[in-house]
């Protein structure tokens, strides 16, 4: 017997039950670069970091919960390992500290980041990568922060899979495309009702053969339609989402296995 395949469209609302990993971004160091743009960069790589299962305390809200003075002295540390930085994770709550250095070195700028545990200091991630402008620093370290946080969470990089409003021409198109074979169907099924009613000589057996061929288009038709209808209304959930995120997921059921896409909602 052939198994039924389907192709599902679903958004998860289990995100938020999930644990949340918490980092403190103290501030990049900078080398040749204007310090004001680096505090922004530190802003940019925390904000791209941070997600439903991140969360990023920034330079300002260190500064806000412990102390611009203390948090001044806890930076002085030059080894994240150092009892200080200890002392700052311990301070904030945070299961790791963000730390990296933005360098213009000759014609080029290099970033080098990492995100160090809070408990012993060891590494949990790290990136680098060289650009040869500084505009070109800000999408860097949002795709690296992206990164990060992917590798830190187990999940996709925050950015990829396929947005939502792309995906919605698909079950638009389907539904569509059933709801008008539904309706064509529907209208094929009043042949044989036709045929019964005019007919004036016809066997048994040609009777109750239009029946049953009109029974099942009209059967066919009002499923088509319906389906049709469902589907293409999922489209247009998915159209209005718009800008969210869904990855290509793979699921099995008792009776088979299907292929879909899932995201975090809201």
């Amino acid at each position: 017997m052939a198994r039924l395949w389907v192709v599902a469209l679903f958004v998860s609302a289990g995100a938020a039950a999930q644990p949340v990993m918490k980092l403190a971004a103290p501030g990049l160091s900078a080398v040749d670069i204007d310090a004001s743009k680096v505090a922004f960069f530190t802003e940019q790589l925390a904000s791209a970091m941070a997600g439903p299962r991140l969360r990023v305390v920034t330079q300002k809200e260190i500064a806000t919960m412990i102390g611009l003075e203390r948090q001044r002295q806890l930076l002085g540390c030059s080894d994240p390992s150092a009892q200080c930085m200890a002392e700052l994770a311990g301070a904030l709550g945070v299961d790791g500290i963000v730390i990296g250095d933005v360098a213009k070195l000759g014609g080029s700028i290099r970033i080098n980041l990492k995100v160090i545990a809070a408990s012993d200091g060891h590494l949990l991630t790290k990136r680098s990568e060289k650009v040869t402008r500084e505009e070109d620093v800000a999408d860097a370290l949002e795709r690296l922060g992206r990164e990060m946080a992917g590798e830190l969470t187990g999940e996709p990089a925050a950015g990829g899979g396929v947005s939502l409003r792309t995906l919605s021409f698909v079950p638009l198109g389907l539904g569509v495309a059933a709801a008008i074979t539904g309706a064509v169907l529907l209208g094929l099924a009043r042949g044989p009702a036709d045929q019964l009613d005019t007919a004036a000589h016809l066997s048994l057996r040609d009777a109750v053969a239009l029946h049953d061929q009109g029974v099942t288009l009209q059967t066919a038709g009002a499923v088509a339609l319906g389906t049709g209808v469902a589907v293409a209304v999922a489209g247009a959930v998915l159209f209005a989402i718009g800008g969210k995120k869904a990855q290509p997921v793979v699921f099995f059921t008792p009776g088979g296995a299907g292929v879909g896409f899932a995201g975090a909602w809201p």
